[in-house]
């Protein structure tokens, strides 16, 4: 139910006005919205659990002609940016509460943070660590990105007391 409110609240401006003029309810909102995700995620654990122990396998059933290389790249993908998904998932949750307050100022510093991010760190990155760069620049583009869009989160409704 949270999901959707954040869904419907990012898409609907007078939901966000609401959320606004009650900060109690906003705030559990958010903190719905990041169990929801988590709840998805804790469902997708078995199968992240497989790529790590079974990984070989499983993606060379979604490869046509797997070489080598392509079969190590993405075992080293999924070992780099697999443990970071709780990090997205509390992300995805405090953007859908920033966009659903009509704060998209915010939403979008912290989105575009996180894209510029990502692609000056893999460019950065990849000329030292090679693929592994690329890689590495993910988890620490969305870990920026999550601590702002909280960071913008906090500064918005840290001003208005919270309801009992």
């Amino acid at each position: 139910m949270a999901v959707c409110r954040i869904l419907f609240s990012s898409e609907n401006g007078t939901y966000g006005k609401y959320l606004l003029e009650n900060t109690d309810h906003y705030l559990r909102t958010l903190v719905g919205g990041s169990l929801s995700y988590y709840s998805v995620e804790l469902a997708w654990t078995w199968v992240v659990a497989l790529y790590l122990l079974c990984g070989e396998a499983l993606i060379r059933f979604f490869m046509n002609a797997p070489s080598v290389l392509a079969v190590e790249s993405g075992l080293q993908l999924l070992r780099v940016v697999a443990p970071f998904y709780f990090v997205v998932s509390v992300k995805l949750a405090a953007d859908g509460v920033l966009r659903g307050a009509e704060m998209m100022r915010a939403f979008m510093v912290s989105t575009l943070t996180d894209l510029v991010l990502r692609v000056a760190l893999a460019v950065f990155l990849s000329g030292g660590m090679g693929t592994l760069g690329v890689w590495s620049a993910w988890p620490i583009g969305w870990c920026v990105a999550t601590g702002l869009s909280l960071l913008f989160y906090l500064r918005k409704f840290k001003k208005q007391p919270v309801a009992a």
